[in-house]
């Protein structure tokens, strides 16, 4: 894994194959990844696949409860968040909750459903079906 050679086309990948890797293979390549990423996130192309891929591998982690790597990302992504990155800082608002959800078998549903609701603002039911797939995905993980 020559990480330092990666191009955005290795990031685009990377960031859409998670799942099929191993747990070990995961953590190895995204601290790796982590360590580059001044470098990566010069380019604006680059910055782009870096916000997506920090939020798919907290994603990936919480769903592989490893909870205790996640804090390692959440720095580098709320750096790299600008004020326009609307989705990017409504997804990481909802993961941080999910997360919090998952590790206390979901004692904060109700606060879940009330993030979600509030999205109507947006008048984007897209974006409010996909945070409701996402929240039934996750409770499945509880059940």
């Amino acid at each position: 894994y020559a990480i330092e050679s990666w191009t955005w086309f290795e990031l685009y990948l990377f960031c859409n194959t998670m799942p099929f890797l191993s747990n070990q293979d995961l953590i190895f390549l995204s601290t790796s990844l982590l360590e580059k990423s001044k470098e990566f996130k010069e380019l604006v192309h680059n910055r782009l696949y870096m916000k997506s891929g920090f939020l798919n591998i907290i994603s990936e982690l919480m769903e592989r409860k490893l909870f205790s790597y996640i804090p390692i990302f959440e720095a580098e992504l709320e750096s790299m968040l600008r004020p326009y990155d609307v989705f990017e800082k409504v997804l990481w608002q909802f993961l941080k909750k999910m997360s919090i959800s998952l590790q206390t078998k979901g004692n904060n549903q109700k606060e879940i459903e009330n993030f979600i609701q509030s999205l109507q603002v947006l008048e984007n039911p897209q974006l409010i079906a996909l945070f409701e797939l996402r929240l039934q995905q996750y409770k499945e993980l509880i059940d």
